[in-house]
């Protein structure tokens, strides 16, 4: 039985493992693109993970009973932890779902329907201009959206669908158009 049991957290462990590489590699990426905020917790992410799956693979190809143990422990400590950030991640977005719009397709966001948290994280210069450096200026958000519906009707493109990206970058157009 212990053999068995041995064996599904080896694999465990080889597959944590496999994983750990993964977001590494997503770290090392997103380092160079817009998603660099990303950067420091991926690698600290990834290299925990790395570590803790070393761990609980040596622990189970080699039966050492206090390395499953540490294994095990830190496996349900980072459960917690990552469960505990799902629910903050809920709790900061929760109430800012966009506000439908009579004869829009789109919807209306506004950053006070969000929470105060969130609301001073993007009202930070710093984090507005890395958002405006990121999809304005380096992906051509606004050139890309201007060419994409420089030929609709203001009633056409009202009934289009636009995401919660696209809507603020495209107001400056909408603004020249009436």
């Amino acid at each position: 039985m212990a053999q068995r049991s041995n064996c599904i957290l080896a694999f465990l462990s080889a597959l944590t493992t496999f994983i750990s590489i993964i977001i590494l590699g997503f770290a090392i990426v997103g380092s160079a693109t817009c998603l660099e905020f990303l950067t420091t917790p991926f690698i600290v992410l990834g290299s925990l993970l790395f570590i803790i799956s070393i761990i609980g693979l040596v622990g189970a190809c080699r039966s050492v009973t206090w390395l499953i143990g540490l294994y095990i422990v830190t496996v349900c400590f980072i459960i917690i932890i990552l469960f505990s950030f799902a629910i903050f991640t809920y709790r900061v977005s929760l109430k800012g779902a966009g506000q439908d719009l009579p004869g829009k397709a789109y919807k209306e966001y506004r950053l006070g329907t969000y929470s105060k948290w969130l609301e001073k994280r993007v009202e930070d210069g710093k984090t507005w201009n890395g958002l405006k450096k990121c999809y304005v200026v380096q992906k051509n958000v606004c050139p890309l959206y201007a060419r994409r519906y420089w030929y609709d009707t203001a009633e056409k493109f009202y009934t289009r669908y636009l995401d919660s990206l696209q809507v603020p970058f495209l107001f400056p157009f909408l603004e020249s158009w009436n």
